[in-house]
Parts: structure tokens; C-alpha cells; sequence
């Protein structure tokens, strides 16, 4: 059951709401815009604030929702596995010819019900990076790197900090563009198109 369980994890991250959302409600492929990411960032600068938080908030429940079925049912490091499988899913999704999105706000809904108190300070690292550099890439990849760091001397489990370091992993191969552009200083600003 917890293999079947693993694979409507992955299939629950690959569902793209950003790509559905935006084709729904603006006409057009999410992909053609801005970054061309399917991921939350790029349908808020796109499309707008409503539809880009809608989308963030679906990215992240697709990884949340089987992540605690897992858990409540098989435990927390079964749990992460299953929220691991629907970061990937959502990166690698087999209905948009394996190009998704790079898997923050699902990586975030990974770990809600597993570890929420490093998640939160996770998420507080994000946001005072994304607002003092104005880069959300910049605070995104701090936020994966600091997250296993802070699960293992929060919660004492080293097999949890590993199966989260994946998860980063994972974010950091779906950033490897944005990671060059940050080094040569040409990375875009969250107040691009806002101010």
C-alpha cells in the first residue's frame, strides 16, 4: 500500500495548476510568459496577485495533503518520502512532457506536517533574503538549503534532514539557470512589473 501511496504522491505533484489556472483563466500557455515557468512566481508577475496565490496555494496542498496520509498512517519518515516523490512530480511532471515548475511552494507543502517549526524558520530566512535582495530565487535556494540543516538540530532525525537534503537537490538542479544568473548579477527582482 505505501508504493501505491508513493505513486499518487508523485502523480499528486505533477498535476500543473499553474499551466490549468492560467489556460483557464487568462486564454494562454503559462510557458510563452515571463520565465516560462509553470510555478507560482511566474503566474503571480503574469497573471496577476489572485491567480499567482491560488496557484501557490495548490502547489503547496498537492505535496501536503498525501505527505499527511502518509504520515498519520506509516509515520513521519514514510511521510517525507511521499512529500519528497510530490516535489519531484511537480518538477518532472509526466503531463507537461517531464518540464514543471521548481518545486518551492511544493517543497514547502512537503515538510508543513512533517517538520512545521523549521519550515517556519525556513520560511522566515526566505523571506528576509527575498525582501532585502529583492531576488526570490536567492531567498528560495536558502530556503532548501536551510531546511534539512534546521529539521536535523530541531528534530534530532538524520534519515528526515537526508530525505529533505533530496528535496533540495532537487530544487537546486530545477535552479541551476537561476543560480547562473545570480552570480552574473542578472537575476530578475521581485518589483519588476509591480513598481
Amino acid at each position: 500500500m505505501i508504493y501505491a501511496l508513493y505513486l499518487i504522491s508523485f502523480l499528486s505533484g505533477s498535476i500543473p495548476f499553474g499551466y490549468i489556472l492560467y489556460k483557464l483563466f487568462r486564454r494562454e500557455d503559462i510557458r510563452g510568459k515571463g520565465s516560462g515557468n509553470i510555478g507560482a512566481t511566474n503566474v503571480l508577475r503574469s497573471g496577476g496577485i489572485w491567480i499567482g496565490t491560488v496557484v501557490g496555494i495548490l502547489d503547496i496542498s498537492k505535496a501536503a495533503i498525501p505527505a499527511f496520509i502518509c504520515l498519520k498512517n506509516y509515520g513521519q519518515l514514510q511521510g517525507a518520502i511521499c512529500g519528497l516523490m510530490a516535489v519531484i512530480g511537480h518538477c518532472f511532471t509526466p503531463f507537461l512532457s517531464f518540464k514543471g515548475g521548481k518545486g518551492v511552494s511544493t517543497y514547502i507543502g512537503s515538510s508543513l506536517f512533517l517538520t512545521p517549526i523549521s519550515l517556519a524558520l525556513s520560511v522566515l530566512i526566505f523571506l528576509s533574503s527575498a525582501f532585502i535582495t529583492g531576488i526570490v530565487s536567492a531567498g528560495s535556494l536558502l530556503l532548501a538549503a536551510s531546511l534539512p540543516i534546521l529539521s536535523l538540530i530541531l528534530y534530532k532525525s538524520l534519515r528526515m534532514a537526508i530525505i529533505q537534503l533530496l528535496g533540495t537537490v532537487v530544487i537546486y538542479i530545477r535552479h541551476k539557470e537561476n543560480i547562473k544568473r545570480i552570480l552574473n548579477k542578472g537575476e530578475s527582482k521581485i518589483w519588476k512589473g509591480f513598481i
